[in-house]
């Protein structure tokens, strides 16, 4: 009882040190701790043995880590939104991803107690990190382990190559070697933990040799740090195109190509809204660079229900225009998941938003360059920027509304994605957020020009146009799958290898 006692604790430590990583501290701090935090981990399953244990082991671990990383959600003030009911949602969002942890660690439980292997947790933690993202209604990747190595990416260049599940392979195969060199004081585990950051050294310095731009464009970025209390307010509609019509001439002699307003930039929906678009061409036509601007969107057809979407306008010079609507939006925020398919959900009203899903992956095209957008949280579901890339973007924008979220380190988690979805892909990714973070993060996952929160702030950056398409984007998830298959092989071999034996007698 007392060694379980102390597992907890143990577990609960190691989980909340893990989740400081994830916070802007010490740079060499919280990219070098993951590499040594799962050793506890490892220590405990080895010695547990039920599958209750193993089940409150990875729950504890979970509920922990979870709680640290998404304190400041029970501090949202969304407008419109039922503050109890934000809370609630968050304790159950809690609850719901420490039970995923729990069920894994029972998972890998059920097979350690019948082939007394650690190493099985190899596989089991990354696909539980691969299936809490699975689904647009209930993925959620917050807290996974890659994230903590996005303000020093050197070292996670190879997720071109394996993706974002891959880096947390690695980062757990190390703990591994020094876990099993401290058990067994056999030096072979010192030579293959050589050989892995050896390998991933060399890749990180090879890495700034190669995807280099062929060309480049110049990207206005406008920081216009609004209160999203009174965005919405009919009256300051007009102060609010002032301000960034405003910011956006300070800039616009600047050899731009583009100029970036963020999410909801525009509170109105702006193909609806034919004085507001005359106006906006107007002012692009005088300065005669394209604007991309954040705006919800209303869809009327002859047929079927008035749609509502969250999405991104491209507006010319010259009067023409195209849409992005957003083909994620946040669950039980933005809208209430399945309400498209069961019609009895509409009437259920926890003061959610009432946006559709958008039915098409959109690539701009500004002349010979083409881009796509991602919106607020689509940054955490790698799926989507991969099948942007897949369809010919040569960079992505990342325009979000963050200041729900107050002065907390949401933002800089939020931001925490990017560096990720930009090595997966080796594309240039601009992010525009009303009270920031703003700023470019280049092919190799490096933050440039980042802006301090709840600041007006313009910029412009060079962004490199990339046409190549990595590995990871070609094929994708296949690195869970192998994982997956060689559980798989691991389970029923013995399996086959008996009845193959059988028959032969």
């Amino acid at each position: 009882m007392k060694y379980l006692k102390n597992s907890y604790i143990l577990t609960a430590i190691s989980a909340a040190i893990l989740a400081i990583c994830f916070f802007p501290i010490n740079v060499i701090l919280k990219t070098l701790v993951p590499y040594f935090i799962f050793i506890p981990i490892f220590y405990i399953l080895n010695k547990t043995d039920s599958r209750r244990d193993f089940f409150l082991v990875g729950f504890t671990f979970g509920l922990i880590l979870f709680t640290i990383l998404l304190y400041w959600m029970f501090l949202l003030n969304i407008e419109g939104v039922n503050i109890a009911i934000i809370r609630f949602g968050v304790f159950l969002l809690i609850l719901f991803i420490a039970i995923q942890y729990g069920i894994g660690f029972v998972i890998f439980g059920l097979i350690k107690r019948k082939y007394g292997k650690v190493w099985p947790f190899l596989l089991i933690f990354p696909l539980t990190e691969f299936w809490r993202g699975l689904g647009p209604s209930f993925g959620f990747q917050w807290g996974i382990i890659p994230l903590t190595q996005s303000q020093f990416p050197f070292f996670i260049q190879y997720a071109d190559l394996i993706g974002v599940y891959g880096v947390t392979f690695v980062i757990l195969f190390v703990n591994y070697l020094i876990y099993k060199f401290l058990e067994t004081r056999k030096y072979g585990y010192v030579y293959s933990l050589a050989v892995v950051i050896v390998t991933i050294t060399l890749y990180g310095f090879l890495s700034t040799d190669f995807h280099k731009g062929e060309n480049t464009i110049s990207v206005g970025i406008i920081q216009p740090n609004i209160s999203p209390y009174i965005k919405h307010r009919s009256d300051y509609i007009t102060e609010r195109f002032n301000r960034l019509e405003g910011m956006t001439k300070e800039i616009a002699d600047s050899d731009l190509n583009l100029v970036v307003w963020p999410e909801t930039a525009s509170p109105v929906y702006l193909n609806y809204r034919t004085d507001i678009m005359k106006r906006l061409f107007k002012f692009i036509d005088s300065i005669k660079v394209p604007i991309l601007t954040g705006t919800p969107i209303v869809d009327f057809a002859r047929k079927g229900p008035v749609r509502y979407y969250n999405g991104a306008m491209l507006l010319y010079p010259g009067d023409s225009s195209e849409i992005y609507r957003k083909m994620l939006p946040v669950p039980f925020v933005e809208r209430m998941p399945y309400a498209d398919k069961f019609q009895f959900l509409r009437k259920i009203d926890l003061g959610e938003g009432d946006y559709s899903v958008g039915p098409e992956y959109t690539v701009f095209k500004e002349r010979e360059t083409k881009f796509s957008v991602i919106i607020c949280f689509e940054s955490m579901f790698e799926n989507l920027s991969r099948e942007f890339v897949k369809r010919d973007a040569q960079f992505l924008i990342n325009i979000t509304e963050d200041a729900w979220f107050g002065k907390t380190f949401f933002s800089y988690m939020h931001t925490s994605f990017l560096p990720i979805r930009a090595i997966e892909n080796r594309r240039t990714i601009v992010r525009c957020a009303n009270t920031g973070i703003s700023g470019k993060i280049d092919q190799w996952g490096n933050m440039e020009h980042e802006t301090k929160i709840f600041t007006k702030a313009t910029l412009c950056a060079k962004i490199d146009i990339l046409n190549e398409k990595t590995f990871y984007n070609k094929y994708g998830f296949y690195f869970p799958e192998f994982l997956l298959l060689i559980l798989l092989i691991y389970l029923f071999y013995p399996v086959f290898r008996r009845l193959y034996e059988s028959r032969k007698h």
